[in-house]
Protein backbone atom coordinates (compact mmCIF):
# COMPACT_ATOMS: atom_id res chain seq x y z
CA UNK A 1 0.00 0.00 0.00
CA UNK A 2 2.84 2.21 0.78
CA UNK A 3 4.36 1.61 -2.77
CA UNK A 4 0.72 2.20 -4.26
CA UNK A 5 0.41 5.54 -2.58
CA UNK A 6 4.21 6.81 -3.32
CA UNK A 7 3.04 5.80 -7.31
CA UNK A 8 -0.06 7.61 -6.68
CA UNK A 9 0.74 10.61 -5.18
CA UNK A 10 4.11 11.04 -8.29
CA UNK A 11 1.38 10.72 -10.51
CA UNK A 12 -1.06 13.20 -9.38
CA UNK A 13 2.19 15.53 -8.71
CA UNK A 14 3.72 15.91 -12.40
CA UNK A 15 0.31 16.08 -13.60
CA UNK A 16 -0.31 19.26 -12.21
CA UNK A 17 3.19 20.06 -13.33
CA UNK A 18 2.66 19.07 -16.32
CA UNK A 19 -0.97 20.83 -16.54
CA UNK A 20 0.99 24.27 -15.29
CA UNK A 21 3.62 23.53 -17.64
CA UNK A 22 1.14 23.66 -20.82
CA UNK A 23 -1.06 26.43 -19.67
CA UNK A 24 2.59 28.40 -18.85
CA UNK A 25 3.53 27.49 -22.42
CA UNK A 26 -0.19 28.40 -23.71
CA UNK A 27 0.47 31.73 -22.54
CA UNK A 28 4.28 32.67 -23.52
CA UNK A 29 3.26 31.30 -27.02
CA UNK A 30 0.27 33.63 -26.82
CA UNK A 31 2.66 36.48 -25.85
CA UNK A 32 5.08 35.71 -29.12
CA UNK A 33 2.25 35.74 -30.98
CA UNK A 34 0.68 39.45 -30.15
CA UNK A 35 3.79 40.47 -29.22
CA UNK A 36 2.38 41.55 -25.23
CA UNK A 37 3.47 40.51 -22.04
CA UNK A 38 -0.20 41.57 -20.64
CA UNK A 39 -2.84 39.55 -22.17
CA UNK A 40 -5.77 40.42 -20.01
CA UNK A 41 -5.46 43.16 -17.10
CA UNK A 42 -6.92 40.39 -14.81
CA UNK A 43 -3.81 38.93 -15.17
CA UNK A 44 -1.92 41.42 -13.84
CA UNK A 45 -4.47 43.89 -11.69
CA UNK A 46 -1.69 46.01 -9.79
CA UNK A 47 -0.43 47.47 -13.33
CA UNK A 48 -3.79 48.63 -14.52
CA UNK A 49 -3.55 51.98 -13.20
CA UNK A 50 -0.01 52.29 -14.60
CA UNK A 51 -1.02 51.29 -17.82
CA UNK A 52 -4.57 53.74 -17.69
CA UNK A 53 -2.28 56.36 -16.94
CA UNK A 54 0.59 56.34 -19.46
CA UNK A 55 -2.08 55.64 -22.29
CA UNK A 56 -3.70 58.66 -21.18
CA UNK A 57 -0.59 60.69 -20.59
CA UNK A 58 0.31 59.61 -24.57
CA UNK A 59 -2.97 60.72 -25.41
CA UNK A 60 -2.70 64.13 -23.54
CA UNK A 61 0.50 64.64 -25.70
CA UNK A 62 -0.74 64.13 -29.09
CA UNK A 63 -3.68 66.65 -28.11
CA UNK A 64 -0.77 69.32 -27.90
CA UNK A 65 1.34 68.42 -30.29
CA UNK A 66 -1.23 68.80 -32.96
CA UNK A 67 -2.43 72.24 -31.21
CA UNK A 68 1.37 73.23 -31.59
CA UNK A 69 1.25 72.06 -35.26
CA UNK A 70 -2.04 74.24 -35.57
CA UNK A 71 -0.49 77.37 -34.15
CA UNK A 72 2.51 77.10 -36.36
CA UNK A 73 0.17 76.83 -39.47
CA UNK A 74 -2.46 79.40 -38.13
CA UNK A 75 1.39 81.68 -37.11
CA UNK A 76 2.92 81.27 -40.28
CA UNK A 77 -0.47 82.64 -42.08
CA UNK A 78 -0.46 85.75 -40.12
CA UNK A 79 3.40 86.33 -40.36
CA UNK A 80 2.77 86.30 -44.61
CA UNK A 81 0.02 88.41 -44.12
CA UNK A 82 1.91 91.05 -42.10
CA UNK A 83 4.83 90.80 -44.10
CA UNK A 84 2.13 91.49 -47.51
CA UNK A 85 1.24 94.71 -45.39
CA UNK A 86 4.64 95.81 -44.65
CA UNK A 87 5.20 96.00 -48.25
CA UNK A 88 2.19 97.48 -49.57
CA UNK A 89 2.78 99.98 -46.40
CA UNK A 90 6.29 100.94 -47.88
CA UNK A 91 5.52 101.04 -51.09
CA UNK A 92 2.84 103.65 -50.00
CA UNK A 93 5.97 105.89 -48.43
CA UNK A 94 7.77 105.17 -51.16
CA UNK A 95 5.42 107.00 -53.27
CA UNK A 96 4.28 109.57 -50.75
CA UNK A 97 8.34 110.38 -50.83
CA UNK A 98 8.05 110.45 -54.72
CA UNK A 99 4.72 112.50 -55.08
CA UNK A 100 5.56 114.94 -52.26
CA UNK A 101 8.19 116.17 -54.94
CA UNK A 102 7.33 119.80 -56.12
CA UNK A 103 8.33 118.17 -59.92
CA UNK A 104 5.01 116.31 -60.18
CA UNK A 105 2.13 118.23 -61.48
CA UNK A 106 -1.51 118.09 -60.24
CA UNK A 107 -2.19 115.86 -63.24
CA UNK A 108 0.67 113.39 -62.00
CA UNK A 109 -0.63 113.42 -58.66
CA UNK A 110 -4.45 112.62 -59.44
CA UNK A 111 -3.55 109.64 -61.56
CA UNK A 112 -1.64 108.63 -59.17
CA UNK A 113 -4.62 108.34 -56.66
CA UNK A 114 -6.03 105.41 -58.41
CA UNK A 115 -3.31 103.33 -57.49
CA UNK A 116 -3.48 104.42 -53.86
CA UNK A 117 -6.87 103.17 -54.02
CA UNK A 118 -6.03 99.72 -55.28
CA UNK A 119 -3.45 99.54 -52.15
CA UNK A 120 -6.62 100.40 -49.69
CA UNK A 121 -8.47 97.47 -51.49
CA UNK A 122 -5.47 94.99 -51.50
CA UNK A 123 -4.89 96.20 -47.27
CA UNK A 124 -8.67 94.87 -47.09
CA UNK A 125 -8.01 91.77 -48.94
CA UNK A 126 -4.96 91.45 -46.40
CA UNK A 127 -6.67 92.07 -43.08
CA UNK A 128 -9.10 89.35 -43.90
CA UNK A 129 -6.61 86.48 -44.63
CA UNK A 130 -7.74 83.51 -43.44
CA UNK A 131 -6.47 79.59 -42.75
CA UNK A 132 -8.75 76.62 -43.53
CA UNK A 133 -12.14 79.20 -42.97
CA UNK A 134 -10.25 80.93 -39.89
CA UNK A 135 -10.16 84.84 -40.56
CA UNK A 136 -6.51 85.14 -38.26
CA UNK A 137 -7.30 88.85 -37.61
CA UNK A 138 -10.77 88.45 -36.36
CA UNK A 139 -9.65 87.90 -32.62
CA UNK A 140 -12.28 85.84 -30.87
CA UNK A 141 -14.69 86.22 -33.59
CA UNK A 142 -12.84 83.67 -36.04
CA UNK A 143 -15.12 82.82 -38.18
CA UNK A 144 -16.40 85.76 -40.37
CA UNK A 145 -14.12 88.57 -41.94
CA UNK A 146 -12.29 90.68 -39.80
CA UNK A 147 -13.37 94.22 -41.95
CA UNK A 148 -16.43 94.57 -44.27
CA UNK A 149 -16.29 96.15 -47.51
CA UNK A 150 -17.07 99.76 -46.03
CA UNK A 151 -13.66 99.06 -43.90
CA UNK A 152 -15.37 98.72 -40.84
CA UNK A 153 -13.64 96.37 -38.20
CA UNK A 154 -16.38 93.27 -37.68
CA UNK A 155 -13.79 91.13 -35.64
CA UNK A 156 -13.85 90.79 -32.11
CA UNK A 157 -11.60 92.79 -29.67
CA UNK A 158 -10.24 90.15 -27.55
CA UNK A 159 -7.74 87.92 -29.13
CA UNK A 160 -8.00 83.84 -29.64
CA UNK A 161 -5.51 81.49 -28.16
CA UNK A 162 -5.16 77.77 -29.22
CA UNK A 163 -4.32 75.84 -25.33
CA UNK A 164 -0.79 74.17 -26.21
CA UNK A 165 0.09 72.33 -22.67
CA UNK A 166 -2.00 71.87 -19.88
CA UNK A 167 -0.65 75.12 -18.10
CA UNK A 168 0.25 77.37 -21.36
CA UNK A 169 -2.28 78.72 -24.38
CA UNK A 170 -0.42 80.58 -27.26
CA UNK A 171 -1.79 83.73 -29.29
CA UNK A 172 -2.82 82.91 -32.48
CA UNK A 173 -5.93 85.15 -33.68
CA UNK A 174 -4.93 88.63 -33.39
CA UNK A 175 -7.09 91.91 -33.77
CA UNK A 176 -7.24 93.53 -36.55
CA UNK A 177 -8.61 96.87 -35.44
CA UNK A 178 -5.30 97.11 -33.28
CA UNK A 179 -2.91 95.63 -36.21
CA UNK A 180 -4.49 97.97 -38.91
CA UNK A 181 -5.73 100.65 -37.09
CA UNK A 182 -3.79 100.71 -33.51
CA UNK A 183 -1.77 104.60 -32.99
CA UNK A 184 -1.91 104.66 -36.95
CA UNK A 185 -5.02 103.90 -38.71
CA UNK A 186 -3.36 102.54 -42.70
CA UNK A 187 -6.69 102.50 -44.25
CA UNK A 188 -7.46 106.26 -42.86
CA UNK A 189 -3.40 107.35 -43.76
CA UNK A 190 -4.15 105.58 -47.47
CA UNK A 191 -7.40 107.51 -48.03
CA UNK A 192 -5.68 111.05 -47.03
CA UNK A 193 -3.11 109.96 -49.69
CA UNK A 194 -5.91 109.94 -52.36
CA UNK A 195 -7.71 113.38 -50.95
CA UNK A 196 -4.15 114.63 -51.27
CA UNK A 197 -3.43 113.86 -54.30
CA UNK A 198 -6.68 114.70 -55.60
CA UNK A 199 -6.63 117.78 -54.24
CA UNK A 200 -2.76 118.54 -55.05
CA UNK A 201 -1.51 119.44 -51.95
CA UNK A 202 2.29 118.48 -51.63
CA UNK A 203 2.53 119.39 -47.82
CA UNK A 204 -0.12 116.91 -46.72
CA UNK A 205 1.18 113.97 -48.97
CA UNK A 206 4.73 114.94 -47.51
CA UNK A 207 3.25 114.65 -44.19
CA UNK A 208 2.07 111.30 -44.73
CA UNK A 209 5.80 109.92 -45.43
CA UNK A 210 6.14 110.28 -41.31
CA UNK A 211 2.54 108.27 -41.22
CA UNK A 212 3.54 105.51 -43.50
CA UNK A 213 6.91 104.98 -41.69
CA UNK A 214 4.61 105.13 -38.14
CA UNK A 215 2.82 102.36 -39.19
CA UNK A 216 5.55 100.21 -40.45
CA UNK A 217 6.67 100.36 -37.08
CA UNK A 218 3.54 99.34 -35.46
CA UNK A 219 2.93 96.23 -38.18
CA UNK A 220 6.80 95.21 -37.05
CA UNK A 221 6.17 94.98 -33.28
CA UNK A 222 3.35 93.01 -33.99
CA UNK A 223 5.37 90.71 -36.43
CA UNK A 224 7.95 90.03 -33.47
CA UNK A 225 5.15 89.26 -31.21
CA UNK A 226 4.16 86.46 -33.89
CA UNK A 227 7.79 85.87 -34.12
CA UNK A 228 7.96 84.91 -30.48
CA UNK A 229 4.41 82.80 -30.54
CA UNK A 230 6.24 80.62 -32.97
CA UNK A 231 9.43 79.74 -31.02
CA UNK A 232 7.04 79.10 -28.04
CA UNK A 233 4.83 76.98 -30.15
CA UNK A 234 7.72 75.29 -31.70
CA UNK A 235 9.48 74.53 -28.74
CA UNK A 236 6.43 72.91 -27.10
CA UNK A 237 5.91 70.96 -29.87
CA UNK A 238 9.35 69.32 -29.06
CA UNK A 239 8.53 68.86 -25.66
CA UNK A 240 5.02 67.02 -26.24
CA UNK A 241 7.28 64.65 -29.28
CA UNK A 242 9.79 64.13 -26.63
CA UNK A 243 7.21 63.16 -23.66
CA UNK A 244 5.42 61.21 -26.33
CA UNK A 245 8.59 59.15 -26.93
CA UNK A 246 9.56 58.67 -23.22
CA UNK A 247 6.06 57.44 -22.28
CA UNK A 248 5.67 55.02 -25.04
CA UNK A 249 9.11 53.71 -24.20
CA UNK A 250 7.78 53.06 -20.35
CA UNK A 251 4.24 51.94 -21.90
CA UNK A 252 6.16 49.36 -24.07
CA UNK A 253 8.45 47.84 -21.22
CA UNK A 254 5.66 47.44 -18.91
CA UNK A 255 3.01 45.96 -21.41
CA UNK A 256 5.21 44.44 -25.04
CA UNK A 257 6.91 40.86 -24.31
CA UNK A 258 11.09 40.71 -25.19
CA UNK A 259 10.92 38.26 -27.81
CA UNK A 260 14.03 36.95 -27.38
CA UNK A 261 13.42 36.31 -23.55
CA UNK A 262 10.15 34.72 -24.26
CA UNK A 263 11.35 32.52 -27.09
CA UNK A 264 14.23 31.24 -24.78
CA UNK A 265 11.52 30.49 -22.10
CA UNK A 266 9.01 28.96 -24.54
CA UNK A 267 11.61 26.78 -25.80
CA UNK A 268 13.12 25.50 -22.19
CA UNK A 269 9.23 25.53 -20.71
CA UNK A 270 8.67 23.00 -23.77
CA UNK A 271 11.88 20.62 -23.27
CA UNK A 272 10.43 20.61 -19.23
CA UNK A 273 7.03 19.63 -20.92
CA UNK A 274 8.35 17.29 -22.95
CA UNK A 275 10.11 15.53 -19.83
CA UNK A 276 7.39 15.46 -17.54
CA UNK A 277 5.21 14.19 -19.96
CA UNK A 278 7.68 11.15 -20.56
CA UNK A 279 7.96 10.68 -16.39
CA UNK A 280 4.36 10.59 -15.87
CA UNK A 281 4.06 8.12 -18.60
CA UNK A 282 6.60 5.88 -17.06
CA UNK A 283 5.23 6.86 -13.78
CA UNK A 284 1.71 5.65 -14.96
CA UNK A 285 3.33 2.05 -16.41
CA UNK A 286 5.48 1.39 -13.09
CA UNK A 287 2.17 1.57 -11.47
CA UNK A 288 0.28 -0.36 -13.60
CA UNK A 289 2.96 -3.09 -13.29
CA UNK A 290 3.24 -2.65 -9.26
CA UNK A 291 -0.83 -3.17 -9.07
CA UNK A 292 -0.24 -7.00 -11.02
Amino acid sequence: MLIRSTFHSRIQYLSRNTMRTGVDLAKINAQISTGKKILKLSDEPWVTSELHQLRRGIQDQEQYANASNRSLSLLTTVEYALTAAMDLTDRAKTRAIQLGSDTYSAEDRNAAAQEILFMKEHLLDIANTEFNGRFVFSGQAYNGEAYDSAFTYAGSSSSSEIDISATRAIEVGYVGSDVFQGTVDLFQSLDDFVTALSTDDGESIRDLIDEFDAGLNQLDLIRTEVGTNTKRALDMLDLTQTLQMELQGRLSSVEDVDLAEALTSFSLMQTQYDINLQLTSKTRTINLFSRM
